[in-house]
């Protein structure tokens, strides 16, 4: 299972905006949302994909849960495939994992293709869990809410490399990674 080439793709690095702000570890969970997104985007669409991205930049909202309320609402209106919302974990793990609003639909496929492709870079696979997470329980379309890896943990965070990870995203969904690294980190 695969996303058809010129289909759309929507996500959202998570937080981002305020008061909805990442966990801070050894890195913060911003600057890394933020990176492994933005190179998912340009990845997808050097590979012929459309992207739609339904992160609130540094907007300010009166509640965290009104920052996810608009993250669906984009999401919700760009009639994606599939929508990815990237994070980082905090709470002294290690590894990745995927949380999904129900099990046995796409979304668990999808999601099981992330854990496995993230770990093959040397991640903990802590597996697909689930849970109605608010971006994935209320978005239309499959809904994966990625957990990359710990910003806590040192071996994760010296493993750590945006480009490799949205790599590693891109083939899950796609079957393909070929987007251009020093292309990706130029614009």
């Amino acid at each position: 299972m695969r996303i058809a080439k010129g289909s759309t793709i929507s996500g959202d690095a998570g937080h981002n905006c305020y008061p909805d702000v990442g966990a801070k570890g050894i890195r913060f969970e911003d600057s890394c949302t933020r990176a492994v997104w933005n190179l998912i985007m340009k990845g997808l669409q050097e590979l012929g994909y459309k992207t739609k991205d339904c992160t609130p930049w540094e907007k300010n909202f009166n509640s965290a849960g009104a920052s996810k309320g608009y993250r669906v609402r984009l999401a919700n209106e760009s009639n994606s495939s599939l929508h990815l919302s990237i994070h980082f974990n905090a709470g002294g793990g290690r590894g990745v994992e995927c949380w999904v609003s129900e099990l046995g639909g796409r979304s668990e496929k999808f999601a099981y293709r992330i854990c496995e492709e993230i770990s093959k870079l040397g991640y903990v696979n802590r597996g697909v869990k689930n849970s109605n997470l608010y971006v994935t329980k209320y978005t239309n379309m499959p809904c994966v809410l990625i957990e990359c890896c710990f910003i806590d943990s040192q071996e994760d965070m010296e493993r750590y490399d945006p480009y490799t990870i949205a790599q590693a995203i891109i083939k899950a969904i796609t079957g393909e990674a070929k987007f251009n690294k020093e292309e990706s980190e130029s614009g």
